[in-house]
């Protein structure tokens, strides 16, 4: 009972990655981390991050694009949707693994 518990909670898995190496996802409660390269590339910290980068554009920025290099496991999508929802986002990312796993973690519901 508690295993399943703590699984649902908490999980940690390793991924191997022929262009980043290892890659490892946390999930605590409901938030993903992914690490790589010894730096954190996705989660929380990064997600606030991107709120406080954008609150820094003028109010009267309206993006009709946005490139993103680099996909992480997509906070950084939600965090411009969120503030620009009618932008087209364009995202540049190399890593196979890095889009599977950002569709099953940060981008599982909205893509």
């Amino acid at each position: 009972m508690w295993r399943k518990l703590i699984q649902k909670i908490y999980s940690y898995d390793i991924y191997h990655s022929e262009k980043n190496d290892k890659i490892l996802v946390r999930k605590i409660g409901p938030n993903y981390y992914v690490r790589f390269g010894n730096i954190i590339q996705s989660g929380p910290y990064m997600n606030k991050l991107w709120r406080k980068s954008l609150k820094k554009l003028p109010k009267n920025f309206k993006p009709k694009t946005v490139l993103l290099l680099g996909l992480g496991l997509g906070g950084g999508v939600l965090e411009i949707l969120r503030r620009y929802a009618k932008a087209n986002i364009w995202v540049v990312e190399y890593d196979d693994l890095l889009i599977n796993l950002a569709q099953k973690t940060y981008l599982q519901k909205n893509f």
